[in-house]
């Protein structure tokens, strides 16, 4: 699928629709195969207020790319000195390379 500047600048000029992320990065990176049918719930932690592991995919190159999305308190992602990398290197140690975290705030 071949997507223009207005395909992709419209998610993020809309209010977050976890649906939507969820399809666009299917889409994106052709990871439709990879995703969970049900969302895996993952625990609230002290940066957080819980998410999910949506699934993953593998890049041409052979890298394992997780799904995820993190609830986050409004504005708290601005206000801590914890960036989202910390949010999501716990669950590196799953296997994957990277990860893809689109939040709600």
């Amino acid at each position: 699928m071949t997507f223009s500047a207005s395909d992709l600048r419209a998610p993020f000029a809309s209010p977050f629709a976890a649906g939507r992320w969820t399809g666009l990065l299917a889409d994106l990176f052709g990871a439709r195969d990879g995703l969970l049918a049900r969302p895996q719930p993952l625990p609230p932690t002290p940066a957080d207020d819980g998410g999910a592991y949506l699934g993953a995919f593998t890049t041409s190159d052979g890298l394992s790319v997780g799904l995820y999305r993190f609830n986050i308190a409004s504005g708290s992602v601005l206000r801590r000195k914890v960036g989202l990398r910390a949010l999501v290197k716990p669950f590196l140690a799953w296997s994957h390379h990277a990860a893809l975290r689109p939040l709600s705030e």
